[in-house]
């Protein structure tokens, strides 16, 4: 519990220095978001958008507190935030200037994972094979240890973009990364594992300071490198619980992140469907977008909507968003040990995700 005081605490007061520095005329231009009329942005005013910043430092500081205090099971938490370091600089870099290479964005995320491996052994060892129907019963796959880092280095990445994919609106990769950070507290408490469940606990309470501020005024955004940090984070707590605890299924971590995960190979699709867009190329065609621009307006209705200013508008969508994720990570938190479960609501998210993103794309409102 020190671990969520000390990193909250931190998180609040650290995000508060950076909104009023970001007020000062000689730094707001490099720490703020100026282009409010990018097609994907569903903000109207000119915000910070360094909140990974006091995100990781709050972290960082409750967990060398906790060292510094003997605590026991913080020593490879203060390592996971070591390998995060290359993606969050990558991240944070391109938040000041703007100009940093999706692909080298891309390559810093791999960089991360495979520090993940080498630091932590947070890795894939084995993969849960539902059988015999929707039976319990499951068997482990044993990986080689090449496959095991290679897989553990597409899917660690895949889910640190993936987070970033999502952070569209005020509240929603932080309050997603919440409910995933509560998921596996849970879990790791279950099966005691103590260092999974102080890591979760940093996360948490570091998220917990920042969105006070972020929703639902919109006053910091995480940015590249506060996304990108969630999203090691999130991987680095996933790989370590169904790795050193057998019991825990990995369709566990399957289905814990299968809606920004879905999200992000479902836009390369449509991307690369439609033909002359480039899969790094921003659009407002995310579900989190279509709901901002189209949902809002059918719920409120009739002159109301006109009257939404982009702040409310955006608040009020991304509580539709949470609802979704839950919809992954609830059943996943009851059905970790069940391999045939989780793997079947894995295939009933994606198919019920692509269902109601046509029937969102298509109505008229």
């Amino acid at each position: 519990m020190l671990l969520f005081i000390v990193a909250f605490l931190l998180s609040f007061i650290l995000c508060g220095i950076c909104i009023r520095m970001s007020r000062h005329d000689n730094i707001k231009s490099w720490l703020a978001d100026y282009d409010v009329n990018k097609v994907q942005s569903a903000h109207s005013k000119v915000v910070p958008r360094i909140g990974g910043l006091p995100i990781l430092l709050s972290a960082s500081m409750s967990v060398l507190l906790a060292i510094m205090l003997d605590r026991p099971n913080t020593g490879l938490i203060i390592l996971v935030i070591v390998a995060a370091l290359p993606v969050f600089g990558a991240g944070l870099l391109e938040d000041i200037t703007k100009k940093v290479n999706p692909l080298w964005r891309l390559l810093s995320g791999a960089i991360a994972a495979c520090l993940l491996v080498y630091l932590c052994d947070a890795r894939i060892h084995n993969i849960h094979l539902p059988i015999d129907g929707v039976m319990v019963h499951q068997s482990a796959w044993v990986l080689p240890f090449v496959v095991s880092v290679v897989l553990t280095v597409v899917c660690v990445t895949g889910v640190i973009h993936s987070i970033n994919i999502i952070d569209g609106l005020n509240g929603l990769a932080s309050m997603v990364a919440a409910m995933m950070f509560t998921s596996m507290a849970y879990i790791a408490f279950q099966v005691g594992d103590f260092v999974v469940l102080g890591l979760c606990f940093t996360m948490l309470g570091a998220i917990a300071g920042f969105f006070i501020w972020n929703y639902p005024a919109g006053l910091l955004f995480l940015g590249d490198g506060g996304a990108y940090f969630l999203g090691l984070t999130l991987s680095a707590a996933a790989l370590l619980l169904t790795a050193r605890n057998p019991s825990v299924s990995s369709w566990y971590a399957a289905l814990l992140f299968i809606y920004p995960v879905f999200e992000t190979i479902f836009s390369m699709y449509r991307r690369k469907k439609n033909g002359n867009q480039a899969l790094s190329q921003a659009d407002a065609l995310h579900l989190h977008s279509l709901i901002y621009n189209k949902v809002i307006d059918w719920v409120v209705g009739g002159d109301s909507k006109q009257a939404l200013s982009s702040s409310q508008r955006n608040s009020l969508a991304s509580p539709f968003l949470w609802v979704l994720s839950a919809l992954a990570i609830i059943p996943a938190t009851f059905f970790w040990k069940n391999s045939a479960t989780l793997f079947g609501l894995v295939l009933l998210f994606c198919v019920s995700y692509t269902v109601f993103y046509k029937f969102v794309l298509d109505r008229e409102y």
